[in-house]
């Protein structure tokens, strides 16, 4: 169903496609038709419905003064930008899986018999149709003075204030996980392997999901629920907030206010302008991608992904196998850093005989506070070689690590899969020399050669992170 008062829903209904009647998309989910067909998955047309309709809208103001006392040349300027985005997020078609499955009890054994019987393995979707509303404010104020001190010498220095409201959905759909809000105690319980007739490990289809709290078996054929989530236990949202309940509209903070100081000179050493010496340098910002942000209205509690496993199209919601993942995360540093970005260069440019000029230049930054993409809860190294993380329904191995649960078993934030964070934790450092070559001939024609030559390119690399028992880690040495 398609958000009523949405700009897909505006969008929808003046194209008016045959696949949407006023309310719902009826557009089928990609098809997967299993091993023993080939070219096994083909997915709606993109010309019909492309999944996603976008806009974007931005409104830039500027202003500028300019004034000349003497030998200062003083200005002041002021820019604003206001960015708004509508666009849905998440897979609200799902996907069916027709392929032959020998763990489904009413399997014909050929995809294309399974689509024609109703029959399917798996059958996954969200639980609603998503679209944000993205926006974000910047304001900067800038004053700066070009100082001529002499015929030879000239100064430039100035500062630059910035305003950066992060880029958030007004519609308060986002979310953002608090690692030191999430309790252990209170985490959802997931299904494991077992042996129904008590023998292990297991044979047959006496493997299947069992419930660790009462002991229950799902029963036979339910090996795909194992490291699912056993429905009524725990808090599906441990550890996680919604835009403005209990942390910021925005999901995330960072200073309302940057100073980006700059300054500059030139010197003609000879006073000939034949040999300049030049050199600066300043602080600056970056805004970071949307994409960084935009998955944020995927995350709970605003919609789940349920997946229903062998059954028929004809009863479904009634029968087969309906499990729950834990769910993937995508999250952002709460309390972050603005990307910054130091910046310096000196060089000297100089007039050369036959109409030529060259200029080299060294050229450094350093960039910090970069965002940097993490797995907050990433199965730690060698987790599947210990002995607890083993699943004694399985047989042994020679292989380390075969007989391992599944991954979402052992990590130690429970009730989640992978939960990437965005944090301003990258440092980069680069060095270069640059150099320019001009030679101008007559009759309008000239030549040039640049070359840029790196000396240094250091960044850090994202961290590794080990957990503790009770699902609080830090960075691995």
């Amino acid at each position: 169903i398609v958000p009523s008062g949405s700009y897909q829903e505006k969008a929808l209904k003046e194209v008016a496609p045959p696949i949407y009647d006023g309310t719902r998309i009826l557009l089928p989910p990609p098809f997967s038709w299993g091993s023993r067909v080939s070219n096994s998955t083909n997915a709606p047309p993109n010309n019909t419905y492309p999944g996603f309709v976008d806009r974007d809208s931005i409104n830039d103001f500027a202003m500028s003064l300019t004034r000349v006392m003497g030998s200062h040349t003083v200005k002041a300027g002021f820019y604003d930008q206001h960015s708004a985005k509508q666009q849905n997020r998440g897979n609200p078609f799902g996907s069916l899986n027709f392929g032959n499955d020998t763990n489904n009890p009413i399997d014909s054994g050929f995809g294309f018999a399974n689509a024609a019987l109703g029959v399917f393995s798996s059958y996954s979707q969200a639980s609603r149709f998503l679209e944000g509303n993205y926006v974000y404010n910047n304001a900067e104020f800038y004053v700066q003075d070009n100082w001529k001190l002499g015929p030879r010498l000239t100064l430039d220095y100035g500062v630059r204030f910035v305003h950066q409201q992060p880029q958030y959905d007004t519609l308060l759909q986002a979310s953002n996980f608090l690692p030191e809000s999430y309790n252990i105690s209170a985490a959802p319980i997931l299904y494991v392997a077992g042996c129904a007739n008590g023998v292990y490990p297991c044979s047959g289809s006496n493997r299947q999901a069992k419930n660790p709290l009462t002991g229950q078996f799902l029963g036979p054929n339910s090996t795909l629920a194992i490291g699912a989530v056993v429905p009524g236990t725990g808090d599906e949202t441990n550890g996680i907030f919604q835009s403005g309940n209990g942390i910021a509209k925005t999901t995330y903070t960072w200073p309302a206010l940057v100073v980006g100081p700059r300054c500059g000179m030139a010197y003609d050493v000879t006073g000939t302008q034949k040999l300049v010496v030049r050199g600066g340098a300043g602080l600056f910002y970056d805004r970071p991608s949307g994409n960084s942000v935009f998955d944020q209205i995927t995350n709970p509690p605003i919609v789940q992904t349920v997946t229903v496993r062998y059954a028929q199209l004809q009863s479904l919601g009634s029968s087969g196998l309906t499990t729950s993942t834990p769910p993937t995360l995508t999250t952002f540093e709460y309390n972050s850093a603005i990307p910054s970005s130091a910046q310096w260069n000196a060089g000297v440019q100089m007039a050369l005989p036959w109409s030529s000029a060259l200029d080299i230049s060294y050229v450094g930054q350093h960039g910090y506070n970069i965002l940097q993409g993490q797995n907050l809860n990433a199965v730690d190294l060698g987790a599947a070689f210990l002995p607890q993380n083993q699943d004694p329904s399985l047989a042994p191995s020679s292989t380390p690590g075969a007989t391992a649960v599944t991954s979402d078993q052992m990590r130690a934030i429970r009730g989640f899969s992978s939960i990437n964070r965005t944090a301003s934790w990258l440092n980069r450092t680069y060095h270069s020399v640059q150099l320019s070559l001009q030679r101008r001939f007559s009759h309008g024609l000239s030549f040039g050669f640049n070359d840029t030559m790196g000396l240094y390119d250091h960044q850090n690399t994202a961290p590794r992170f080990e957990h503790n028992a009770d699902g609080s880690f830090q960075v691995r040495a």
